[in-house]
């Protein structure tokens, strides 16, 4: 829930963990621990809207009293006072001022949406915490990283470490690996004073990583950015923890501002995602399988690309090479392939590593014993250049299985589509906001009638979609008289003729009480959110007796916006169906 509790944050007494988090209404001291979940229970505050010296408006439900949120003057030793309640069972949202707002200050627009690409300069990767102890000249290149993120969950890993407990869904890697499939966009050349400067795709989710010559990773930024089109970035160095970490883009005193902005240097071949089967793969087929292949040595791994059984809450049919060089477990009970960063032969950061500063070279590729093995000569094993650096960046990547998130997959074929409905709605978006943006360059208030539409399904709203319905009468069960075309509807608006006390409202598949509603006197209006969306011909009122009752409005979507044949939520098309 996006609900908690009302903490101040103050950056400028620290950055890592609970440092610079104050709690207040009332003021207290917390212990902090780092907990994903936590803060759900007793009083609860969400949306906080400043008001100046320590006083806040705020949606807030309190342990004790007004059921369901409410607006509330709030200050930071707790005293306050309930300004508004709704009276129909709406809680409140977010609260904004509409009038005497504070100027601000504006930041000069950079977007350009005729450009394609934006602009990072890096002063000084040695300036800060991110490289500390590390000798100018040893970091070489830049590696530019970008996030595919999974469009929907099939599937899912438990991960547990210093950070604590996660679920990830679709994943990509067993327990304690890579979250996202990872592509590896290109690399450009870190000058001698520490500087870069170069383009990147706008627009996209990316990270960096800062190389050795080798193309091992020193340290790797933990967070992402998405630039716009033409907008330029400039920071200090490497995790500066300090609020000087932004530097003037063009800072003319660095070398990388006389060389000028490099295009970045592709990976050993076009963007991809990184696939363990297609990267790692062949260099075991070529230089290990012939000893590690025939699986009849229990203290010899088998790196065959022989698929495991997929029948897990994984859902990827890992292969036997990929589960046997991280000497992955599995845990009965979760039904979860596990792997250990600190231990065996491959050495990766932790998926669940603590939060505060990793120093460099913690982990990954230059940690990591396969690739001292292999360098110190194993039976007379060479690698070349290339097989090193891929190697190194599959460790550094966090050990990846999959390069999308199909591959590998134990699905049915109800899962996958599933998982092209919402990739499919992804790709519509992406549609609709560049011809919206193309529109607005070209200055046209409607986009053109040739523009191709996505299909309903994909684009449905809930909206008044029922109305001026009546029900029969003198039943024990009164359900809609008038033949209409189903819709999914969750919420109703209905005129109630006599008192009611405790009319539920059922769903008639599956009997649940999806809502209930209680007239003092006739002749009301009342408007009822369903829990759960319901069919309208299966919409049941009971404890009506014969008090007549009309649906004035339903809000719902419409049959042919449902996508019933392939993957939608379950319960939806599983409604439809019967």
């Amino acid at each position: 829930q996006q609900q908690g509790k009302l903490v101040i944050i103050d950056n400028a007494e620290g950055r890592d963990e609970g440092k610079g988090m104050r709690f207040i209404a009332p003021l207290r001291e917390v212990s902090y621990e780092r907990v994903d979940v936590a803060m759900q229970k007793g009083d609860q505050f969400r949306y906080p809207y400043p008001l100046g010296d320590g006083q806040f408006v705020v949606s807030f439900r309190p342990e004790h009293g007004v059921p369901g949120f409410g607006l509330y003057w709030i200050d930071e030793g707790g005293g306050r006072e309930l300004l508004h309640v709704a009276q129909d069972g709406l809680e409140t949202g977010r609260p904004v001022a509409t009038g005497h707002r504070p100027a601000v200050a504006s930041l000069a627009e950079e977007v350009d949406f005729e450009a394609k690409t934006a602009f990072y300069h890096v002063k000084d990767v040695y300036q800060g915490v991110g490289l500390k102890g590390i000798p100018r000249g040893t970091a070489k290149w830049i590696r530019v990283v970008r996030l595919n993120y999974r469009a929907a969950g099939v599937g899912r890993t438990f991960n547990n470490g210093e950070d604590g407990g996660s679920v990830n869904s679709a994943p990509v890697g067993i327990a304690n690996t890579a979250w996202d499939v990872k592509e590896i966009l290109g690399d450009v050349e870190i000058h001698a004073d520490g500087s870069a400067l170069f383009e990147v795709p706008a627009m996209e989710s990316i990270y960096l990583q800062v190389l050795d010559s080798r193309g091992r990773v020193i340290q790797t930024t933990r967070s992402w950015d998405t630039l716009r089109p033409g907008e330029t970035k400039g920071c200090a160095g490497c995790h500066d923890k300090t609020n000087g970490n932004h530097h003037p883009y063009d800072d003319k005193s660095t070398m990388a501002w006389l060389h000028g902005v490099q295009k970045l240097r592709p990976f050993h071949g076009p963007t991809r995602g990184f696939s363990f089967r297609k990267e790692i793969q062949p260099i075991l087929n070529s230089k290990c399988v012939s000893c590690h292949g025939d699986g009849a040595d229990a203290a010899s791994p088998d790196l065959r690309d022989i698929p495991v059984d997929g029948n897990n809450t994984n859902q990827r049919a890992w292969s036997g090479s990929y589960l046997s060089l991280l000497e992955a477990t599995y845990d009965e009970k979760q039904r979860n392939w596990i792997g250990d960063p600190d231990k065996g032969l491959v050495r990766w950061i932790h998926k669940q590593s603590r939060p505060t500063e990793l120093p460099p070279y913690h982990s990954g590729s230059a940690r990591s014993p396969l690739l001292e093995m292999m360098d110190a000569g194993h039976h007379e094993v060479q690698l070349d250049d290339v097989e090193f650096e891929k190697i190194a960046a599959w460790i550094d990547l966090l050990v990846p299985f999959s390069g999308d998130y199909r591959e590998g997959g134990h699905w049915s074929e109800r899962d996958h589509a599933y998982y092209t409905y919402y990739e499919t709605k992804r790709t519509i978006q992406r549609d609709e906001e560049l011809a919206s943006v193309t529109a607005w360059l070209a200055n046209i208030r409607e986009e053109s009638s040739a523009s191709p539409k996505p299909p309903n399904s994909l684009t449905a709203r809930y909206r008044p979609v029922l109305a001026k319905i009546g029900f029969v009468t003198a039943q024990a069960h009164q359900k809609l008289t008038a033949d209409h075309t189903p819709a999914m509807i969750d919420r109703l608006l209905l005129r109630v003729e006599g008192a009611v006390d405790g009319m539920e409202i059922h769903n008639a598949r599956t009997g649940k009480v999806i809502g209930k509603v209680s007239v003092a006197e006739g002749g009301t209006e009342v408007l009822v959110s369903l829990t759960e969306p319901v069919r309208s011909d299966r919409l049941l009122l009971s404890g009506a007796g014969t008090t007549a009752i009309t649906l004035i409005a339903a809000h719902g979507v419409t049959p042919e916006e449902i996508p019933v044949v392939g993957g939608f939520h379950p319960y939806l098309a599983d409604e439809l169906k019967k």
